[in-house]
């Protein structure tokens, strides 16, 4: 098998088939990466071609929509259109000679809502953060967003918003490229809120800024997001306060699993601002609210009244 045969089993593999299987309608693929998992040495060119190759796109029935970055360099991107039987139903309900009736209504509506949706976005979660933990412990890192996208829904979130919490940590913890991944798929509301819930973004060297920086610059963001991302943060808080209290009543040293800089004091000192930024947004009455001052109680980052 030649190389060009390696890449392109590899990328159907690995990038295509995923992605047909969550319903996405779009898919960004970094050249770096496919050289990086294909064990290749010194071939960047040959997996370039191959990504802008027509064998690629025709064998998966893709379309090439935009090359970004560098000439076949690691950091060049390659986004495609997922064409399929589909897509091409929704161009021809397009055309003068479109079907009427209930059934071509119902499905021009759903084609026309451009989403794959919920089950989709869950799915693309659970592949993104596959293989993170959360800090300390064996437990999938997916079960934070499915936790957070759980309570956005019990306090009231709409599907959008339910989407964002699925996303909320996507472009911290798995690159900020993702952003067009979600914007592409699940549309400009739900990649702007997830925006919104996003802190930092490490630079290329997979570092963040200084922790108390980007904490201090995320407050002053709390005091006027949006409404819509407000709720997704709040709920993300609210499941990180309820873990380090149930850790912290089984004896576990939560605050050693942190970030250096912040440390028991640190975290203490954030969730009391968080609680002030969400009594004054929320107000003291809302079920969010109260949830969330029982569980930095059990914290020690406040004192219940």
């Amino acid at each position: 098998m030649s190389d060009a045969d390696r890449i392109r089993a590899l990328l159907t593999r690995r990038y295509v088939q995923p992605a047909r299987e969550n319903g996405l309608g779009e898919i960004r693929i970094v050249a770096g990466d496919v050289h990086k998992n294909i064990g290749l040495v010194s071939r960047m060119p040959a997996v370039c071609s191959v990504l802008d190759g027509k064998k690629f796109q025709s064998e998966n029935a893709l379309e090439l929509i935009e090359t970004t970055g560098p000439h076949q360099s690691s950091t060049t991107i390659f986004r495609y259109r997922i064409l399929n039987s589909d897509s091409q139903q929704v161009e021809q309900d397009r055309s003068p000679n479109r079907q009427t009736g209930d059934t071509a209504d119902r499905h021009q509506e759903f084609s026309v809502a451009g989403t794959p949706g919920f089950a989709s976005a869950l799915a693309y979660a659970a592949l993104i953060h596959a293989k993170q933990l959360r800090k300390g412990t064996t437990i999938p890192y997916v079960s934070h967003v499915m936790s957070v996208s759980a309570l956005v829904m019990e306090f009231g979130g709409d599907e959008g918003q339910a989407i964002a919490g699925l996303f909320h940590d996507a472009l911290e913890d798995c690159g900020a490229w993702h952003e067009g991944v979600i914007r592409a798929n699940w549309g400009d509301r739900v990649a702007d809120i997830v925006l919104a819930c996003t802190d930092g973004v490490p630079d290329a060297q997979g570092k963040k800024e200084a922790w108390r920086t980007r904490k201090e610059r995320y407050l002053a963001h709390l005091r006027t997001v949006g409404t819509d991302a407000l709720l997704v943060s709040a709920c993300d808080k609210l499941h990180n306060a309820r873990t380090i209290a149930t850790d912290l009543r089984a004896g576990h040293d939560v605050y050693a699993r942190f970030n250096k800089d912040a440390g028991r004091e640190g975290t203490l000192w954030y969730y009391g601002e968080l609680e002030r930024i969400f009594r004054g947004r929320l107000r003291e009455s809302h079920p969010l609210y109260r949830e969330f001052v029982t569980a930095i109680a059990a914290m020690g980052a406040f004192e219940l009244k």
